[in-house]
């Protein structure tokens, strides 16, 4: 069964991430230059270290009401939900299900503040119709 796979066969390496020590508006023209929009990006310190996650929706509304935030400040209280490259795609959409969020960052499982990937409920759905589809052949 697929959903038996570790995380790692479907995450995404190297995600697009957020600079926290950076300005909101900093890191939106990095994006808007250098990369596609996605819905949300891991937040890395100065050492490359995971500190958080944010969604484009939370980095867009300061700009916009003209508000001076930092990021460090928007994740302050953020529970962060971590997963192991080596967890069960089953498991990972339970956790992600379980805690109502479509996406997790995803760290190493020697260091939790290592990011290695991220994992979104699409990685899991774009899994399950390719499965699905193999098996209509």
């Amino acid at each position: 069964d697929w959903r038996n796979l570790p995380t790692s066969t479907i995450m995404t390496f190297d995600p697009v991430f957020i600079e926290g020590h950076h300005s909101i508006q900093d890191n939106l023209k990095r994006i808007d230059l250098h990369f596609r929009k996605h819905h949300a990006y891991p937040i890395l310190d100065q050492r490359s270290r995971l500190i958080g996650m944010i969604t484009h929706q939370e980095l867009d509304v300061p700009i916009k009401v003209d508000e001076r935030v930092s990021i460090l400040e928007m994740i302050q209280d953020q529970n962060l939900i971590l997963l192991k490259p080596e967890l069960s795609i089953r498991e990972a959409a339970k956790i992600l299900v379980d805690n109502d969020l479509v996406h997790a960052s995803v760290v190493s499982s020697r260091d939790d503040r290592k990011l290695v990937g991220i994992l979104t409920l699409n990685d899991i759905t774009r899994q399950q119709n390719l499965m699905e589809d193999s098996l209509d052949r």
